[in-house]
């Protein structure tokens, strides 16, 4: 097998556990694809802009929504489930944020900064 083909069957996407004690099970938390990391960016990179808080929280609970898979690396929730995802435990969105940013290299320094904002 080439290199080539090697790095292109290569499974880079497997989930990574985290737990979330305050609903009492583990989710998973898969790696983005380069594409969608470069229109998370792009959307990161506006809401900073705009200096608005509350476009700087939708961007990172959408990045929540957009990382959060069941063990098998399919995606747990949906566009639909935003508002409701808002209303929960801003102590396991953090959990599942902090997880998403690691797994997938963005810098960890903006997003602290966007949540005190």
């Amino acid at each position: 097998m080439s290199l080539k083909q090697h790095i292109l069957n290569y499974n880079d996407n497997a989930p990574i556990p985290c737990p979330v004690p305050e609903w009492e099970t583990t989710v998973f938390i898969r790696r983005i694809k380069a594409g969608e990391r470069a229109s998370w960016l792009g959307k990161y990179e506006q809401a900073q802009a705009t200096k608005s808080g509350e476009d700087m929280q939708a961007c990172l609970l959408h990045l929540v929504l957009l990382c959060t898979v069941d063990e098998q690396g399919q995606q747990v929730f949906g566009p639909d489930d935003f508002n409701a995802l808002a209303d929960k435990s801003a102590t396991a969105i953090d959990r599942l944020l902090v997880a998403a940013v690691k797994a997938n290299g963005l810098h960890g320094e903006s997003v602290n900064e966007a949540k005190k904002n």
